[in-house]
């Protein structure tokens, strides 16, 4: 039985999905049905995500990794399409199983951000607020709080990425571990896979992975007009074929 709740649809070469913070599989919802008939979708909600508990475990990133490898063993060769803090757990996934990650697609996130004190305050005042009035008031204020970049779309981007979020019940358990003391630079630094970074032009943390971007020289950036941190809400049709188009290229 899977650690985690997930859903496979379509048929091709294995393509496994990462959420970012707080965020179920429902986050994918515009791009899964772009996708699905060029590749196998793996869509999972992680520990305290959507449809998957907490399992009584502490939601980390390196639990994260482990569950997923876990449900990825035994098919073969598989790329990845991570966001934000699943990047981290890409890594720590490809660190894992070196041999069974192909290329990937990295979004809204570098898997590190330089010493950055606002941020790190702005993440832990959620977690802060979440032990004081509850998961569910902390989670819908995460927009106003962790501000990453704005949100394009409107209502309906707003209404999609609440969707996404709706049932997040691991805040007071979320700890980083011992990852958290890594640098996960050193990690990029392993991998030899082609990467893909995708940011939205107003994502925060754009400069981060700009400079992640040019690390490698199978390594590049593509930048979304107009998006932020969600172009996969945002921006669904040109982020599927931005996709499609890197990961169907020998």
């Amino acid at each position: 039985m899977a650690p985690v709740y997930f859903e496979q649809k379509g048929a091709g070469r294995p393509l496994l999905f990462i959420p970012g913070w707080t965020l179920s599989h429902q986050v994918w919802n515009d791009v899964a049905p772009r996708l699905e008939t060029d590749f196998e979708l793996v869509l999972p909600d992680l520990r305290g995500t959507g449809k998957s508990p907490t399992g009584g475990k502490v939601l980390s990133i390196e639990n994260d990794a482990r569950d997923l490898m876990e449900i990825m063993t035994g098919r073969g060769k598989f790329s990845v399409v991570a966001h934000s803090r699943g990047v981290k757990v890409f890594l720590l996934l490809a660190e894992l199983m070196p041999e069974s990650v192909g290329k990937s697609v990295l979004v809204g996130s570098a898997g590190f951000w330089p010493v950055n004190e606002k941020l790190d305050a702005e993440v832990q005042l959620v977690k802060t607020m979440a032990q004081k009035e509850g998961v569910e008031n902390a989670v819908g204020r995460m927009p106003e709080i962790v501000r990453l970049g704005p949100l394009s779309g409107g209502i309906e981007s707003v209404r999609k990425l609440r969707k996404a979020r709706s049932g997040y019940k691991g805040l007071d358990l979320m700890q980083e571990e011992a990852p958290k003391k890594r640098d996960y630079r050193e990690i990029h630094e392993k991998l030899n896979m082609p990467l893909l970074f995708i940011s939205g032009e107003n994502d925060r943390l754009l400069p981060d992975i700009r400079e992640a971007s040019g690390w490698r020289k199978n390594c590049r950036l593509e930048v979304i007009p107009g998006a932020g941190h969600f172009p996969m809400i945002e921006a669904p049709l040109i982020f599927a074929r931005i996709v499609r188009e890197y990961l169907k290229r020998d």
